[in-house]
This record gives C-alpha cells, sequence and structure tokens, in this order.
C-alpha cells in the first residue's frame, strides 16, 4: 500500500472515530515524528435544569414544595451548528403534572410532541434556517409542571436523544435530574398558598380590606385570624414579602 493511501486510510479511521465517539473521549493520534498525541473531544450533551426550585440539603438535587408550580429547561451544551433535535423526556407521574412548553430560542420550532400517559414525551425541534443552528449552550425548550398536591418524594426526571448538526451527523446525549417533592406548611401570610409569600397575597389581602367576612374571595386574607381584614394583616404579608432573597 503505497503512502497515499495509507494516509488516506489513517484519516478515514480517525474521521469515523470521532463521530462516534461519546462526550470526553480521548482520541489518540501520531505525529510525523512517532509521538502518541491525545486531544480530548467534547461531543454535544444535554442538561437538565430545575427553575423555581432551590438546592437541597447542598446537593444538585433540587426541592420544590407540594403543589408548587416550576419549570424543568432543557439545555444543549458544547454544540456546534446544531440544527435538530430528536429526544424522549421522562417524569414521574406520581410526583408531577405536566401543564406545557415553550421554545424561547428565536429560530427553534417544535414540530412534534408525542406524549404518553405514563411520563413520557418525545419531542422534535428544528432550526429553521441558516443563521440559526446552535453554536452555543441554549435552551431547547422550557417544560412547566406541577408539582403533587398529595405525594412527596424524590423523583426523577430524563432526557435521552439524537441531535445533528448542518452536515447530518448525529450524536447521543442524555441527562437526568432528581427534584425532592416536600410538603408545604404555608405561613398564614401565604394567602393563596402558593408555597411563597409575594405580592399576590398582598393584592387578594388588599382586595378583601374591611369587607364583612361573608364577602371574602379568600379566607386567608385574615392572617391574624381576629375576623378582620385590615393594615394589621396588610402589614404582617409586607414583612413577610420583605423577608423574601
Amino acid at each position: 500500500m503505497n503512502i497515499k493511501k495509507k494516509v488516506s486510510l489513517f484519516l478515514t479511521l480517525v474521521f469515523v472515530m470521532v463521530m462516534i465517539m461519546p462526550a470526553g473521549s480521548v482520541l489518540a493520534t501520531t505525529s510525523h515524528d512517532g509521538s502518541i498525541q491525545s486531544e480530548v473531544y467534547t461531543s454535544p450533551k444535554f442538561k437538565l435544569q430545575c427553575v423555581a426550585g432551590s438546592v437541597y440539603n447542598g446537593s444538585i438535587i433540587d426541592e420544590v414544595y407540594t403543589s408548587q408550580y416550576f419549570t424543568v429547561n432543557v439545555w444543549l451544551e458544547n454544540g456546534q451548528d446544531i440544527y435538530a433535535e430528536d429526544f424522549i423526556f421522562s417524569y414521574d407521574t406520581d410526583l408531577f403534572n405536566y401543564i406545557g412548553h415553550q421554545i424561547v430560542k428565536e429560530g427553534l420550532r417544535l414540530y412534534a410532541e408525542d406524549r404518553d400517559p405514563a411520563g413520557v414525551i418525545r419531542y422534535i425541534v428544528v432550526s429553521e434556517g441558516r443563521g440559526y443552528g446552535i453554536s452555543e449552550d441554549s435552551i431547547l425548550i422550557s417544560l412547566n409542571f406541577r408539582a403533587s398536591g398529595y405525594f412527596e418524594g424524590l423523583g426523577t426526571f430524563g432526557v435521552n436523544g439524537v441531535v445533528a448538526d448542518k452536515n447530518g451527523y448525529e450524536y447521543f446525549a442524555t441527562d437526568e435530574l432528581g427534584i425532592y417533592v416536600k410538603p408545604s406548611t404555608p405561613s398564614n401570610t401565604d394567602v393563596n398558598r402558593d408555597g411563597k409569600n409575594s405580592v399576590g397575597d398582598l393584592a387578594i389581602a388588599a382586595y378583601n380590606f374591611g369587607q364583612p367576612n361573608y364577602s371574602w374571595s379568600n379566607q386567608n386574607s385574615d392572617v391574624n385570624k381576629d375576623g378582620n381584614v385590615n393594615n394589621i394583616d396588610l402589614s404582617e404579608i409586607v414583612e413577610a414579602i420583605l423577608r423574601v432573597r
């Protein structure tokens, strides 16, 4: 075999190795002087992120309260001219209720959403046109959930699938996220019982300010349970809001 054929065969083998290697693999090559050189090859990967949750016991597990609304973002990282994604998203239906989705990145469009009642959803997302391919860490899709109002415990979210670049080369990606649902013990100042103290609670109590109790739109407006909704109740709610960081 002549030298040109050897070089051609070697480059073909290296190309094939690169295309099928998982993220973080080490590619070993031989330099012109015969020494072995290595290079870490990082392929695209998925990353799940919980929004409106907090760090649970200092670990990577997030936590939410029962009945709390929250969002799970599906990120694509380490992409280079990625134009199509076909992936499966799974979640624990005993602990989480799927509400809906949003596409937040310009140029991206959801072409398919195939839902299974068992908590498995298939998505196909496409970048429409040149200039909209993903070449930086980006959110593919935001998925909205509500935690169960009856059960607590650790639930998992998972994503796995294939992404492809402008040349049609495909890469497998996967990730998993654990979220702990804990019982909410609402404070009296959480008027609407959504697991937080906010201006929404203040607005409800303000609407019922000075009204007889039989006409209250929300009985929790009487924060101190003295039978009236007045400036004392509003002040307690405001103080609770100011404690939120």
